[in-house]
């Protein structure tokens, strides 16, 4: 009991964070290990075997420093399972991770499956480089004059600040918790504010929910993104409007540019919260109950991967076609930017209709 105690509190949280590899053996395919850093006792593993795609739940305990023990439950096939299939209903896997970052073990089933596992850790997203810097007014002409069709925009403050979802941001990785413990939560709460349901069994309507959430600050897999550039400007100036004279003269705001076109990892026909595959994909979710989703022209893109801008990177590689753009602006283009965007009627007034986008447009207008 003494010894047990011990090695409870010796590493879990060693064993956070997203993990990407492989699985071998009796099933093979890329695997998903997400780990959350306030429960980090529960794994919640991905397995996207080409024949049998599925999800279970780990057990994780330590047995000695770098090393775990994982039981293996409640496993769950994203597919419906052949007749000639037989699911385990339990397993149990060892785990060694060396250097904090590299794990490799063994993995075992009641049904006499096995093999061997290999993921890295990849939990520590880091901003790119620019691919242009320009100024309001090159990037002005280039947003008029560039044909955009099939592409979105996200307009960042800070251009050092690498593409995260705020679920992500929070410490956060367990898909499996947040779906079966907080979305509910949020379901019942959302649902008696609005008088009206979510039907928790449609893909779609969950994704209305979180759509519906993440504008009113609650963490979701969804960053938001827009069809127009100029939007996408806005939301990267707007914080700077009082403070842009003061901020150093290498300072700049950035806006991503995602081509969606031939883009091969989700598409805003599908909405799979507990995918096994690796997901990165625009949606187009209706606007219900959300009146800022239609002036902002929105899209959102979800994520089940911590470190978005390193999986289009990998992408860019495999398929030797780009999709991800960084376009960088100084600060100090603030007030020409603001102005021309306030003439084409994008102001927090349009953006956020209501009382507080109203007193917003005032204060950008006169102070």
């Amino acid at each position: 009991m003494g010894t047990q105690a011990q090695l409870t509190g010796l590493i879990p949280t060693g064993v956070a964070g997203q993990w990407i590899g492989r699985i071998s053996g009796t099933n093979t395919g890329s695997v998903r290990i997400d780990i959350d850093h306030d429960r980090p006792s529960t794994a919640a593993i991905y397995v996207a075997d080409s024949a049998l795609p599925f999800a279970v739940t780990g057990d994780v305990v330590p047995t000695q420093p770098g090393t775990y023990e994982v039981h293996l439950r409640d496993f769950l096939p994203s597919v419906a399972a052949p007749l000639t299939v037989t699911m385990p209903s339990e397993g149990s896997a060892k785990l060694t991770v060396r250097n904090g970052v590299q794990m490799d073990g063994s993995w075992e089933t009641n049904v006499n499956t096995r093999g061997q596992i290999s993921a890295s850790l990849v939990d520590a997203p880091a901003s790119e480089n620019a691919d242009w810097v320009m100024r309001w007014k090159e990037f002005f002409a280039w947003a008029g004059e560039t044909d955009l069709a099939g592409t979105i925009f996200r307009g960042q403050a800070q251009s050092d600040l690498p593409l995260r979802t705020s679920f992500h941001r929070c410490g956060r990785r367990n898909f499996r918790r947040y779906v079966t413990e907080d979305v509910p939560t949020l379901r019942r709460l959302l649902e008696s504010q609005l008088n009206s349901t979510f039907p928790e069994q449609d893909s779609r309507e969950t994704g209305c929910l979180l759509a519906l959430a993440q504008h009113h600050g609650y963490p979701t897999p969804l960053l938001d993104w827009t069809q127009s550039p100029f939007i996408a400007a806005y939301f990267a100036f707007r914080d700077c409007l009082r403070t842009w004279n003061a901020e150093p003269s290498d300072r700049h705001v950035r806006i991503f540019v995602f081509n969606c076109n031939q883009w091969r990892w989700g598409s805003s026909a599908e909405v799979a919260w507990e995918e096994t595959q690796f997901r990165l994909a625009p949606l187009n979710l209706a606007a219900r109950y959300n009146p800022r989703a239609v002036p902002q022209q929105s899209v959102l893109l979800f994520s089940n991967l911590v470190d978005i801008e390193q999986f289009v990177k990998w992408e860019e590689g495999q398929s030797a076609r780009r999709h991800m753009y960084r376009i960088d602006i100084p600060v100090s283009d603030c007030r020409i930017a603001m102005h021309q965007l306030a003439l084409m009627g994008i102001t927090a007034g349009s953006m956020f209709p209501g009382i507080d986008g109203a007193c917003r447009s005032l204060a950008e207008r006169h102070f």
